[in-house]
């Protein structure tokens, strides 16, 4: 918590770790993966991921460009995967800059975006027997940040309101707040609902946890509900460990909580946090 123990790890470094950390933590805490009514024993999750070896993630965070995929050839993309063999691709829905890249109802479409890019890209890919993973930053938001400023991530231990993290107004959600029920589930439902997707890769899900400690209004009332008195400012605080045990344990109901929502529409539906 302390300033000099602060760190941005590169993207390399915090998937190599960041992972063992989570489930590292949460096993000694005495959680453990809930199974479906049929797969005790088994690990959860889509039947077809376990043949699924070549995989290619397109990262495409386009929110300060121009005119993107406007040359776009869905078909002509999707041959050229079929010919590297690729199984599965991973392509965008949701940037960091908090623009859809197809029409939706819960989110902002890029504003030089003329197409359905997603929607293309996936029934292309379909068409030709290829796994669909849909790119979903959940936590980024254009609208709503400035309508509910209670919402978003503070790292403010003085609870000042926090900054935008850009000067474009694009900020991250607490996944704490209702934030996760009001626009990022239905978002991804619509997904589901829209296009015959395999599944999710869900970014900064972890990383919000495990990065920084947030003060917003929905965190410290959980916070004091659950254990009792303030969220702990300093490392030297006797209850420091306790409030990362509580941390940990909601980032791991958060995670669960996505997954049974979207279950309900599709129960082989893959997740990647």
């Amino acid at each position: 918590m302390s300033e000099k123990n602060r760190y941005s790890p590169n993207r390399r470094d915090f998937m190599k770790g960041a992972s063992a950390t989570a489930i590292g933590t949460a096993l000694a805490m005495g959680a453990r993966p809930v199974y479906g009514a049929n797969d005790e024993g088994k690990e959860r999750v889509g039947s077809w991921c376990k043949d699924t070896y070549r995989q290619l993630h397109l990262d495409s965070h386009f929110g300060a460009l121009k005119d993107i995929f406007a040359d776009f050839d869905a078909e002509a993309a999707a041959d050229m995967f079929v010919r590297a063999e690729v199984q599965m691709v991973s392509y965008f829905s949701k940037c960091w800059a908090g623009y859809s890249y197809y029409p939706t109802k819960f989110g902002i479409h890029h504003p030089s975006l003329e197409r359905d890019f997603t929607g293309e890209f996936t029934a292309a890919l379909k068409k030709r027997g290829i796994r669909c993973i849909i790119y979903y930053m959940m936590a980024t938001e254009r609208k709503l940040q400035k309508e509910h400023a209670d919402w978003l991530i503070n790292g403010d231990p003085k609870l000042a309101i926090p900054d935008t993290i850009k000067d474009e107004g694009v900020a991250i959600m607490c996944y704490n707040s209702p934030y996760t029920d009001r626009v990022s589930i239905p978002q991804m439902k619509e997904i589901i609902e829209l296009y015959d997707v395999d599944g999710f890769f869900v970014d900064i899900v972890m990383q919000q946890y495990l990065q920084w400690n947030c003060y917003c209004k929905n965190c410290r009332e959980l916070y004091a509900k659950e254990i009792g008195g303030e969220i702990p400012t300093i490392e030297s605080d006797p209850n420091a460990f306790k409030y990362r045990k509580w941390s940990n344990a909601h980032m791991e109901a958060h995670m669960e909580k996505v997954y049974r929502a979207l279950a309900e529409l599709n129960p082989d539906i893959a997740i990647i946090n």
